[in-house]
């Protein structure tokens, strides 16, 4: 085996009132006439992927003591911005999350197949190359992907994966005008590997869907009985999207209850939604033409109450995951802003007053088992909040597949474009579990079996 230098990203650090503690970079390489690796095993690591997470929202709310699990996950890790890709697609960027390559080399180039017929969906099947699931899964090391991106149809692993099925409309896409997040659908196979848990699945969605005009009474309160057609739309929206986060939520909690994988990745997108539809109503001041007092004071805080929810989810992930001290990284594939600030007219359901079209990156919190502990005091100032300005780059969503894979002990491969975040690892880390590398994990086999 050929081993190289595997560096860390330069970073863009803001004045900050601590010093960032930064590896130079990972200089261990061993091949296979190496030593055994060292007793001490790596501890499990839990990728939790939040869409258009933006640091902006979680600061004001960690500020306002509504997100106490981040603000504890940042206390005791390392946190910053996560720079992401030019086209933040969903599909596209949650794949290169899990893979570590470039859309060039994963196959994953959109929500739909340019050409002339009808719109074709990117599916699992497009996949070009092996993703975190089936590297682990092969390495016979447990792992559970609940509700990722681009894992439809589900794929066997060694674990239990839940796909983030498209909803009817995209399956049948001559019905939707443009695609949405997905979950769960009841009649069609091919949702859960292995086959055998699809059932019980199926019937946790039953159940959130029996109960989800209770749920979202405690987590948003009640809403106005008469809502504009826009609003109307945008909380319709918004009501799959966490119908869809609660599933998937419920079923990582049952996963856990039975035993804890080496890896766990959980899906959560109603941020992103909530995030596109609310955003004016949560930042008026941010529009010529805001929301009215009244819709402000009905529809100003659902981005928050959704925030507040995530946070709450991952605290009781956390809390459900019997593994020892897992690594934990909150990560999210790019950030959010206003949009279409100088519109007039808000009166058609569709209009988005949020968008990330520029590139806006997404946030990266590194916290638990390995992971390099550098607290952030509030600030320039005693007691003053910190701000957006204030974050480091911590790296690249191209950087992820490498780093958990040397948190796991596994060989990073040579045909992936992203790096080991050395500096978000705790000291001597990489000393003790020093990283190899494979020239690519991708097989003939495997690439046959596509």
């Amino acid at each position: 085996m050929v081993c190289r230098h595997l560096g860390s990203p330069p970073l863009r650090i803001a004045a900050l009132s601590v010093v960032l503690a930064l590896a130079a970079g990972v200089t261990g390489c061993r091949d296979e006439a190496a030593s055994p690796p060292p007793v001490t095993p790596p501890r499990p690591v839990v990728l939790i992927g939040v869409d258009g997470l933006e640091w902006r929202v979680v600061l004001d709310l960690v500020a306002e003591g509504r997100m106490p699990v981040l603000a504890r996950l940042m206390d005791e890790g390392t946190f910053g911005y996560l720079e992401t890709m030019p086209r933040t697609e969903s599909p596209i960027i949650w794949t290169s999350v899990a893979t570590g390559k470039t859309p060039e080399k994963h196959g994953i180039l959109g929500f739909t197949k340019s050409g002339s017929g009808p719109p074709e969906l990117f599916s699992n099947r497009d996949r070009k190359t092996k993703a975190l699931w089936n590297i682990f899964s092969e390495a016979g090391r447990p792992v559970h992907s609940i509700g990722w991106w681009m894992t439809f149809p589900a794929e066997p692993i060694h674990g239990v994966m839940v796909a983030q099925t498209n909803t009817g409309g995209q399956i049948r896409p001559e019905g939707a005008p443009r695609p949405w997040k997905g979950t769960v659908i009841r009649g069609l196979e091919g949702q859960v590997t292995p086959a055998e848990r699809q059932n019980g699945v199926i019937e946790t969605a039953r159940e959130v869907d029996a109960s989800l005009p209770e749920l979202t009474r405690q987590t948003f309160g009640e809403l106005p009985a008469s809502l504009s057609p826009a609003d109307a739309w945008a909380w319709e929206q918004s009501q799959r999207s966490f119908r869809a986060d609660t599933t998937y939520l419920r079923v990582a909690r049952g996963l856990l209850a039975e035993s804890s994988p080496d890896l766990l990745l959980v899906y959560f997108g109603a941020p992103d939604v909530v995030g596109h539809r609310f955003w004016r109503h949560a930042y008026p001041g941010d529009f010529d033409v805001p929301p009215s007092e009244e819709e402000t004071a009905a529809l100003g805080d659902i981005i928050g109450d959704t925030y507040a929810w995530v946070d709450a989810a991952i605290g009781a992930l956390l809390e459900a995951h019997g593994g020892e001290d897992p690594t934990v990284l909150v990560v999210s594939d790019h950030g959010m802003r206003a949009a279409h600030r100088r519109r007039t007219d808000w009166s058609r359901p569709g209009d988005f007053s949020g968008a990330h079209t520029r590139g806006e990156p997404g946030v990266l919190i590194v916290s638990g088992g390995h992971a390099r502990s550098t607290p952030v005091s509030p600030g320039a100032g005693e007691g003053a909040p910190l701000a957006v300005s204030d974050l480091p780059a911590l790296g690249s969503v191209l950087d992820l597949t490498p780093t958990i894979l040397a948190l796991a002990g596994l060989p990073v491969g040579e045909d992936m474009d992203g790096e080991i975040l050395a500096h978000v690892l705790e000291d001597g880390f990489l000393e003790a579990h020093p990283p190899s590398t494979i020239e690519t994990h991708d097989t003939a086999a495997w690439l046959e079996s596509r």
